[in-house]
């Protein structure tokens, strides 16, 4: 599947983005879609979206690999509450 992404400087970023926009397959037949808000002008609100997506990153791929050798048997919500718990 081919995604498209607007992702661009927001009216009151001043130096960059701060947002940070993450998709990622969890599994064979499924897919990530996250947005992180950078909160527009908070101080290094940058750093929290990109450090949420990078370990957004880090757990879907181990979720991918391990779905490689071992097929998971969990529903779509099951498999997103794992995710955000291992997340948080």
């Amino acid at each position: 599947m081919h995604i498209d992404s607007t992702l661009q400087i927001g009216a009151y970023h001043l130096q960059h983005c701060e947002d940070y926009l993450f998709h990622d397959n969890i599994g064979s037949d499924r897919l990530l879609c996250a947005v992180m808000d950078g909160c527009t002008m908070g101080t290094d609100s940058y750093f929290i979206s990109t450090l949420v997506g990078k370990l957004l990153r880090k757990i879907v791929k181990e979720r991918h690999y391990l779905e490689f050798y071992q097929p998971s048997q969990l529903s779509l919500s099951q498999q997103l509450k794992s995710i955000i718990q291992q997340l948080f």
